[in-house]
């Protein structure tokens, strides 16, 4: 097994998403629970550019297939920021630019 921290952009993580493969494991993963409030203040943060914790995905090839990927951390983030994407919620009275899209980073590459 080999194990290799790598950045991924915004846009990678989102069209993961999208595509169904980002796999939740129930086993280990809680329900979503973050209220707007707590989704606001992430975006803020990076939009701030704080850093945020990582956010750990495995790809599990032998069970999934290849190109899915199970959330081990992370999974309230990942959902705050594409709820920000699809424009669930504002930040400052603004709605996320899909022109934007491309600039932002989960953490430096």
């Amino acid at each position: 097994m080999s194990i290799v921290p790598r950045g991924m952009t915004v846009t990678e993580a989102y069209r993961l998403y999208r595509s169904d493969n980002l796999l939740v494991n129930r086993k280990y993963q809680r329900k979503l629970i973050w209220s707007v409030e707590e989704k606001v203040k992430l975006i803020g943060s990076i939009l701030k550019g704080y850093p945020i914790p990582l956010i750990l995905l495995a790809e599990r090839p032998q069970i999934h297939g290849n190109g899915k990927y199970e959330i081990i951390d992370g999974m309230q983030r990942l959902n705050a920021i594409c709820c920000f994407i699809e424009n669930f919620f504002e930040f400052e009275g603004k709605y996320f630019d899909l022109n934007e899209l491309g600039a932002c980073h989960f953490c430096d590459e």
